[in-house]
């Protein structure tokens, strides 16, 4: 099937955000009150639309599950990246780090339990561009939301944060090696300035999420 003829979930930014824009937010945020309006309104206010109706739509939002993959590792707290090949088809995304596995919503998340919805479409989406081995079978957690409306791409979707806690030795392997490479590299790496500017919009507003976590508890 074509991906614009695909049903996806949206949801009218004036839900999100005020008639005004008057909530609105750029970045991330990670307070419990902002994850929960936000959920509520997927589940209030979602409904399901062709993709290629919405795409260039600003009055509504596309939810992504933007999911990153954790583990504590031989060289300490690490995330899982992947990077754009020359073999992908868009090439002005090549040699571009990404920390975030996801993609469009094609449920719309129930009003008793809509983060567990979230994390379904998560899943469906890790399985469908990852190979993980691991035995934890635990399931990714909704850390926050992500709102970036400095291009058209931005104004057109929101992220909802979520992260997979991997065991030490967990192995992971991208399935598009002929598009991606994907590789773990320790968290504080990332802060310097020359990954900073191969990253991909998302992952440079969720890299100080982990940062800021990894300051919080390396021993004084």
């Amino acid at each position: 099937m074509n991906k614009m003829e695909e049903q996806i979930l949206v949801v009218p930014r004036p839900v999100l955000f005020g008639l005004t824009d008057r909530i609105a937010f750029q970045g991330v945020r990670t307070d419990s009150e902002c994850v929960a309006s936000t959920l509520h309104a997927l589940a209030a206010h979602g409904c399901l639309r062709r993709r290629g109706d919405v795409e260039r739509d600003p009055g509504l939002k596309q939810p992504i599950p933007y999911c990153v993959l954790s583990r504590k590792g031989d060289r300490g707290f690490e995330l899982f990246a992947y990077e754009r090949l020359p073999g992908g088809g868009e090439q002005r995304l090549h040699g571009r780090v990404s920390l975030g596995l996801g993609g469009h919503m094609n449920l719309v998340p129930t009003l008793d339990d809509p983060a567990e919805v979230v994390v379904q479409e998560a899943l469906r989406e890790i399985r469908e561009e990852v190979d993980i081995e691991d035995d934890s079978r635990r399931k990714p957690t909704i850390l926050g939301i992500i709102n970036d409306d400095r291009d058209d791409v931005g104004r057109v979707h929101l992220g909802i944060l979520l992260e997979l806690e991997l065991n030490e030795d967990a192995s992971v392997r991208v399935r598009e090696t002929t598009e991606l490479d994907g590789y773990w590299v320790p968290v504080h790496i990332l802060s310097d300035p020359v990954w900073r500017n191969r990253m991909e919009g998302w992952a440079h507003l969720v890299i100080d999420v982990f940062l800021q976590r990894e300051a919080h508890t390396v021993p004084i």
